[in-house]
């Protein structure tokens, strides 16, 4: 059978995304009115004007950074029919079988098993790591693909990390705020607070609950279609295989796979591509990365101190390396869920 966008997830989407179009306009009319209120000369025809003018910029910014932190974080490798037969075949007999237009495939070297579709648009990409492919048999496998076929068709992954946005630019501001706060936390600790000092620890506090109100605003949007947009892939992907049963076990399989690895060693630097993934994790472990030492000998304080200067996920005080706590949007329901659904399709 041939795949067809999921409607209603696509309305799910429009409001979604509408919903962030219309704070960009609020955010950038509320400042410009209330300059209007202020000054004699600014009108409110200057406001709305400006908010006209800046607001479209606000969303391109917006819309990039996004992509910039999301799947313009991945840099997989493009494999050819010659490289990787198996998987070519499977991604035609698929493409053929949903009337689909065949995508790029690409295969990232990871220990973390896992898919999405990247690459520009109107440029798909799927992207499976080695660990997926090396963990799943053939219907598995095939199943896992028609999942990304889904979202391809459906054309939601611009529209998921457009209105993840929002989210994302919370947590940034969040991370900026906290550091203010930490620092005057340090001043308080050396001298007091006096004058400027109480101002500005008022005032990150402040911005804290600002930042954790819109975070949660954020959060509302984001899961207006987030759950959906999995269940519709997962429903898609299990008719045009005729297989639910082979879906339910990849996710079984790779959520266990995934569990096993300890979540302290699961890198956080390309975690929002987790909210367009299969499965909500990273792509790559920690181990993988060639600044992390392998051997430590624990009773050597000098070697412990060292290790902990070259992790990727240390926490540090000052503000060039600090790794913020992610402010957390839950993108996908729980495997658990996806897989009752699914059996209930066999």
């Amino acid at each position: 059978m041939s795949l067809r966008p999921d409607h209603a997830l696509r309305v799910r989407l429009g409001v979604a995304v509408a919903a962030v179009l219309g704070f960009d306009a609020l955010l950038v009319f509320a400042p410009a009115w209330a300059v209007a209120q202020l000054v004699p000369n600014v009108t409110l025809r200057d406001a709305v004007l400006a908010a006209a003018v800046v607001t479209p910029v606000l969303v391109v910014l917006q819309g990039w950074f996004a992509y910039r932190r999301t799947l313009g974080a991945l840099s997989p490798r493009t494999v050819s029919p010659e490289e990787e037969p198996e998987l070519h075949a499977l991604l035609d007999r698929l493409c053929r079988q949903g009337d689909v237009p065949k995508p790029g495939l690409a295969v990232a070297d990871s220990t973390v098993p896992n898919s999405v579709v990247a690459g520009r648009p109107g440029d798909p990409v799927v992207v499976v790591t080695t660990a997926l492919v090396d963990a799943l048999d053939r219907e598995e496998l095939a199943a896992v693909l028609a999942h990304e076929l889904a979202h391809v068709k459906n054309r939601d992954r611009f529209a998921t990390v457009f209105a993840a946005a929002p989210a994302i630019l919370a947590h940034q501001y969040l991370v900026w705020q906290s550091r203010r706060l930490s620092r005057e936390v340090e001043r308080a600790d050396r001298g007091g607070l006096v004058g400027s000092g109480e101002s500005d620890f008022a005032s990150g506090l402040l911005g804290i609950a600002v930042g954790l109100v819109f975070g949660v605003v954020s959060e509302a949007v984001f899961r207006l279609f987030a759950t959906q947009r999995e269940y519709a892939a997962d429903r898609a992907a299990a008719r045009l295989t005729g297989n639910p049963a082979a879906l339910a076990a990849a996710l079984s399989t790779l959520d266990e796979r995934v569990r096993a690895v300890p979540r302290g060693d699961l890198r956080t630097q390309e975690g929002s591509v987790q909210a367009v993934s299969f499965l909500p994790y990273p792509f790559e472990h920690r181990e993988q990365r060639a600044d992390t030492n392998a051997d430590i000998d624990w009773t050597d304080p000098a070697a412990v101190e060292s290790m902990y200067e070259n992790q990727p996920l240390k926490r540090r005080t000052d503000e060039k390396n600090e790794e913020p706590i992610p402010l957390p949007v839950r993108s996908h329901p729980s495997t658990r869920r996806r897989v009752d659904r699914l059996r209930s399709m066999v």
